[in-house]
């Protein structure tokens, strides 16, 4: 699959799953770059195409990393209501930062809350329903 292929099948996966996914993606990484390209392709093209996991245990799976790296406060924003769209709820959410917090720390457990309370609360202004 070339490049364009794996874009375009990645961005009609994040469109799917979240009407504004185009605006949301040029937020943590600039429009028109290769680099989104690459990423959309290789992650939602490709990765997510795979059937070994479903894309609520995939969130799962980024929302524990980006809690583990830090610093990724934009990214972890865009992905807390990805895991919305995908199923999980407000109390799995934080629950999974919790639980990282053994592994990676406070510090960065406590950082992760912070975005992930902040989208939520958000998220519950705007009145986007709760997963079940």
């Amino acid at each position: 699959m070339s490049v364009r292929d794996g874009c375009q099948q990645g961005r009609h996966l994040l469109m799917g799953l979240v009407p504004d996914a185009d605006r949301r993606v040029d937020q943590v990484i600039p429009q028109g770059t290769d680099l989104q390209d690459y990423a959309i392709g290789f992650i939602y093209g490709d990765l997510c195409q795979r059937p070994q996991l479903t894309m609520r245990d995939r969130e799962v799976v980024v929302l524990a990393a980006l809690t583990a790296l830090g610093g990724c406060e934009d990214a972890l924003s865009q992905h807390v209501v990805l895991s919305r769209a995908v199923g999980l709820t407000r109390d799995e959410i934080l629950e999974i930062i919790l639980h990282a917090a053994a592994y990676v720390g406070f510090p960065r457990a406590a950082a992760a809350t912070a975005v992930a309370s902040r989208i939520l609360q958000q998220a519950d202004a705007d009145g986007t329903p709760q997963a079940e």
